[in-house]
């Protein structure tokens, strides 16, 4: 997580917001940081994420041991993404994905920290120019609105209220 998400190359909050008042989906990306990641890790995941993750699943273990001292055991599957297909399959009583060619298609071990990075700039950066493009019209409006309406007054006929 320091590498991916908590990297520094992650837009300054000031740019972010800034660029999220223009921008639905940027807004919603720093919403969701701000209302769930910051809170949860109490912001600062770098100290506290150990801690957090921990509980966490200390919390479900303690839910479903819970669950099965009251007679209600859960089918649980506890898995680690390099387990593969095998596991996973199994307990969903499921078949290894076939691809086109009918060939097993491979786990996909993909979204590598620097895959992530870039994805996540990516985003970023593509929606932070038309985000920038219309805070500029909107300045460009509020400047020109003073003007077009001394404009508009001084362009009225004599008399006409």
């Amino acid at each position: 997580m320091l590498n991916t998400v908590e990297t520094p190359s992650t837009p300054s909050p000031y740019k972010l917001w800034r660029n999220a008042l223009f921008d639905a989906k940027l807004f919603w990306i720093k919403a969701v940081r701000m209302s769930a990641w910051d809170h949860v890790f109490d912001y600062d995941f770098g100290k506290n994420g150990k801690q957090v993750y921990r509980k966490h699943y200390q919390d479900i273990e303690d839910v479903l041991q819970s669950e099965a001292d009251a007679g209600r055991p859960r089918r649980v599957l506890r898995w680690d993404v390099s387990d593969g297909w095998g596991p996973l399959v199994k307990f969903l009583d499921k078949a290894v994905p076939i691809d086109e060619s009918g060939e097993e298609v491979e786990f996909p071990f993909g979204n590598a920290p620097d895959e992530f990075i870039q994805r996540r700039l990516g985003l970023t950066m593509e929606r932070a120019e038309p985000a920038r493009r219309r805070r500029w019209l909107l300045f460009a409006f509020l400047a020109a609105a003073p003007f077009a309406l001394t404009a508009y007054g001084m362009l009225k006929p004599v008399g006409s209220e």
